[in-house]
């Protein structure tokens, strides 16, 4: 079943109390200023997204994907079943990996870890993804105008190459702006940077361009897992890198000065994910490890490949590392 938070005269953050790890929360824009019925990721279950389109009378006049991890857009399939005639839009490059997943598997690293066809398995089959047919991509920096609505993308490519936020504006009644942060990393996990084509750097750069931007004006703050903040508090910047920060200094203290350690020597011990989170999924594919340490893998090399910028690691071997000792 959904649920709709108001945020704003006519816009509304829906959740879905489906009991599944993979989701998110969406935006809907239901015909504010005559923009007609806009969906933001809103990636939900079949029943559910019959429930919507019973809200809306049937009428959606655009869907905006922010970007293509599966707790986004593993469900889009049955949106574009249900609605065909509804314009699908996705930021480029990424709009491509709907298409054919086999995109995503090669942009994310899968391949390097000889899980690319179990992931797959996962992605098919547990998760329920279908390719869709048709896609419309954009430029993660294009502006939108539905109605009275400006939808003006905010370009996050740290967290995915295509990844966006959004800021939303109506440009004829008087209404506080929204700006949608996506999967920037104000929950609890923190920031997501554990696939081949994120760079700790960039993610370091979007948190700060997301608070300079969130500073100039009256915002409210909405991301797509769970924040909403009617208030201004711009100490959650400082606590994403904070988090950032701390997983570094777990992976330096993983590292020994005289004992040479490679990934398979420091994953899967808690510095990422709990070490009961990984048993709990462990149940899922028969390659459930090295599904793990493909999922951890990516957090863990970004740290790494920065302390070794930084001259607080040396690799030694091949893929092994030390810690610097002191001088």
């Amino acid at each position: 079943m959904l649920t709709y938070e108001k945020l704003v005269e006519g816009i509304f953050l829906i959740k879905s109390d489906y009991k599944f790890t993979w989701k998110c929360d969406g935006i809907l824009i239901k015909d504010v200023a005559n923009s007609g019925n806009i969906l933001i990721d809103c990636n939900f279950k079949k029943r559910e997204l019959l429930q919507l389109f019973k809200e809306l009378d049937g009428k959606v006049e655009a869907y905006f994907a922010t970007h293509v991890h599966l707790d986004h857009t593993n469900f889009l399939h049955h949106l574009e079943k249900l609605k065909p005639d509804v314009k699908i839009y996705c930021p480029i490059p990424e709009h491509e990996y709907l298409l054919d997943i086999d995109n995503f598997i090669k942009a994310n690293g899968a391949i390097d870890y000889g899980v690319a066809e179990s992931i797959k398995e996962l992605f098919f089959g547990f998760m329920g993804f279908k390719e869709i047919k048709a896609v419309n991509g954009f430029d993660p920096t294009k502006e939108f105008n539905f109605g009275g609505i400006r939808l003006k993308p905010i370009h996050l490519p740290g967290h995915s190459p295509g990844h966006v936020g959004f800021i939303i504006e109506n440009t004829v009644e008087q209404q506080r702006k929204i700006l949608f942060a996506g999967d920037i990393g104000l929950e609890a996990f923190g920031a997501w940077y554990g696939f081949k084509y994120n760079k700790l750097g960039q993610i370091r750069s979007d948190i700060k361009k997301l608070e300079e931007i969130y500073l100039k004006d009256d915002f409210i703050l909405v991301t797509s897992h769970g924040t909403q903040l009617f208030n201004k508090k711009p100490e959650v910047f400082k606590e994403i890198l904070d988090k950032i920060n701390r997983n570094e200094k777990k992976v330096l203290n993983a590292f020994d000065p005289k004992i040479p350690k490679g990934l398979e020597d420091i994953a899967l011990r808690g510095i990422i994910y709990r070490v009961d989170t990984i048993s709990k999924f462990s149940a899922i594919s028969k390659d459930s490890r090295k599904l793990w340490l493909f999922w951890e893998g990516g957090f863990l090399l970004n740290h790494i490949y920065e302390l070794v910028e930084q001259g607080k690691l040396i690799e030694v071997e091949n893929k092994k590392w030390i810690l610097k000792s002191p001088i």
